[in-house]
């Protein structure tokens, strides 16, 4: 059966280099299965993106791999499971899983429940990274990458972060450029700068 690779539907790693993983597949071979999702005309991977890029680039024919009758929805939260349960999920990866569930609809409770996390715990995770329908658009759309996301985290306002979403799409700003242009921006006092002052609250220059 033939496997789509292009298809990420459920690549909740946004960090996902091929690391040591392609020494150990060139060395012992693949340990591991690939599992995918039950799909025409082609198979879609639930789990297991870079072991498949890997060995495609290694010349293999082909992968073992498990197929599984589900829908998207229980795909999506098992892509988390297995991940997490390898224990190689990141912070923003967590974040990303949470941002994909929520955007099929999913509330919080539901997610805490699917995941195996208390609800106070996905809340959290929510709140590490901008949450802003203009931030998911980008992320599901492949020009907002974990660089951007932690810069506009540390050094952006929610109210001039689309201001920045629309310079990082149209100069296609990579996350270290992104850094040093805010923080110039910052320092000459500089739209979108806003500054923050005491009582909580956001006030533009």
């Amino acid at each position: 059966s033939q496997i789509d690779l292009e298809d990420r539907r459920f690549q909740i790693r946004l960090e996902a280099g091929p690391g040591q993983l392609q020494a150990s597949l060139d060395r012992e071979g693949q340990l591991v299965p690939v599992v995918l999702q039950r799909a025409r005309p082609r198979r879609r991977v639930i789990d297991g993106f870079r072991r498949s890029a890997i060995l495609q680039r290694l010349g293999k024919a082909g992968v073992s791999a498990m197929t599984l009758e589900v829908d998207d929805d229980e795909a999506l939260r098992l892509a988390f499971v297995f991940n997490h349960e390898r224990k190689t999920l990141k912070p923003v990866d967590r974040w990303n899983s949470i941002r994909m569930l929520a955007g099929r609809g999913w509330k919080d409770a539901a997610i805490a429940q699917s995941l195996g996390l208390h609800p106070t715990t996905v809340f959290k995770i929510r709140r590490l990274y901008p949450n802003t329908k203009p931030v998911h658009r980008g992320v599901a759309e492949g020009w907002l990458r974990p660089s951007h996301l932690r810069a506009l985290r540390d050094l952006v306002p929610e109210k001039s972060g689309p201001d920045w979403l629309r310079r990082i799409r149209d100069e296609e700003l990579s996350g270290q450029r992104l850094y040093r242009t805010i923080q110039a921006a910052q320092r000459r006092r500089e739209p979108p700068f806003v500054d923050f002052r005491a009582g909580g609250a956001f006030v533009a220059r």
